[in-house]
């Protein structure tokens, strides 16, 4: 008699269903153990991804849906954390991860050398968690705000050049930044000239 059993359901059908990941990590070249979250289903998200791939009138990629699902459990993912995640070279993932930046899905934080990825403000929104968009990117900016208020308060002042090595990010970004600090009491502008720097008030 010939045993039948029951096939696991397919990652990409896990994924969009809500689910995270399957776990393989207890396999061996021997033996696959599978693991399997039984978790409630992440209803709006699931809500989401439908009408996303109504949109764009195709299935998610299963490197798509993993990503989405990484950045949904671990909010700021590095490139190189994505490429592992679908191991995958990076340019491969980032590829995909461009491509999800492009939809709308994904948005992208600092600049080459510390990029990092989030899920956007519309994804937030569709699953109804406007409040934990608006709470990751605080938690970004406040972050680089607490690192710039150190080093002012060691080294007396710093310049929009320092701050985009500081925090890793785009020459915009940091004068959006100083200008925050500025504004809210934190930091005073000093002008020479060409040359301005942000000291203490």
């Amino acid at each position: 008699m010939t045993e039948t059993r029951r096939q696991p359901p397919r990652g990409s059908s896990m994924l969009r269903s809500g689910h995270d990941i399957p776990d393989y990590s207890g396999s061996s070249p021997t033996c696959v153990i599978l693991r399997l979250n039984s978790a409630r289903l992440d209803e709006p998200f699931i809500r989401m991804l439908v009408e996303e791939e109504r949109r764009i009138d195709t299935s998610m990629p299963i490197d798509s849906l993993i990503m989405l699902s990484v950045l949904r459990k671990e909010r700021r993912v590095s490139l190189e954390e994505l490429a592992r995640r679908i191991q995958k070279e990076t340019a491969d993932a980032k590829t995909t991860v461009e491509w999800l930046v492009e939809t709308g899905l994904v948005e992208a934080e600092g600049n080459s050398r510390s990029r990092g990825y989030i899920l956007s403000s519309r994804v937030y929104s569709g699953s109804g968690n406007e409040i934990g968009y608006t709470r990751q990117k605080s938690m970004t900016i406040n972050q680089e705000i607490s690192m710039i208020e150190r080093h002012v308060e060691k080294f007396g002042s710093i310049s929009r050049s320092e701050v985009v090595e500081l925090c890793r990010c785009e020459k915009n970004h940091a004068y959006y930044i100083l200008r925050k600090m500025v504004g809210d009491g934190l930091l005073r502008e000093n002008k020479r000239g060409k040359y301005t720097s942000y000291s203490k008030v």
